[in-house]
């Protein structure tokens, strides 16, 4: 099967022979394949940023906007204990959703909570192509992270808020001015 010949090429020493193998896999899988899904989201996982570079390419190719396994094991990356392959997950989400998607929102969300604050914090990056721009509820959920018990979710948060918040976003301003306010110095850090 032609698939699983492009796969066995995806872990060749070489990052070049990686980044053409993953680049040829759109060729060979039907458009929503898991099996080619999973090979290039692995691929996510990668030392070498060119292959990360590549597969997040590959994924608009192997995958179908909005579907819910291709949406599954991207999100599933935001758990990953390198965080070489957390930082990927915003630009691999482009690929498999359109801003405001549901059932992406819902599992971005999740890992808001998790008990490791860098899972938090990878989360929180997450919600900027998870939202569509403006979105309130993309206000409401980084306010609750400005107030992390973990400075780096904190200040992720901040960062984030500031790029999902529209122009001239009067809803995010008073969210952050209210934080500013806090007689509580660790919030208003």
């Amino acid at each position: 099967d032609n698939v699983s010949a492009v796969c066995r090429r995806l872990d060749h020493p070489l990052s070049d022979a990686r980044r053409l193998a993953v680049k040829t896999l759109p060729l060979v899988a039907d458009p929503g394949n898991e099996h080619a899904i999973d090979e290039v989201t692995l691929r996510l996982e990668s030392l070498a940023p060119p292959t990360r570079r590549a597969a997040v390419k590959a994924l608009s190719l192997v995958a179908v906007k909005g579907q819910h396994y291709a949406i599954d094991v991207v999100v599933r990356r935001l758990e990953h204990k390198r965080s070489e392959a957390r930082e990927v997950v915003p630009a691999a989400l482009t690929q498999v959703i359109d801003a405001g998607d549901e059932y992406a929102i819902e599992e971005v969300c999740k890992r808001l909570t998790h008990e490791r604050p860098e899972i938090r914090a990878a989360a929180a990056n997450a919600l900027v192509p998870t939202f569509a721009l403006g979105d309130p509820r993309a206000v409401d959920l980084l306010a609750e992270r400005l107030e992390d018990d973990d400075a780096l979710v904190r200040f992720t948060a901040a960062e984030v808020l500031c790029r999902v918040a529209a122009d001239r976003d009067t809803y995010a301003v008073t969210v952050i001015a209210r934080r500013l306010e806090n007689a509580d110095p660790e919030i208003r850090k």
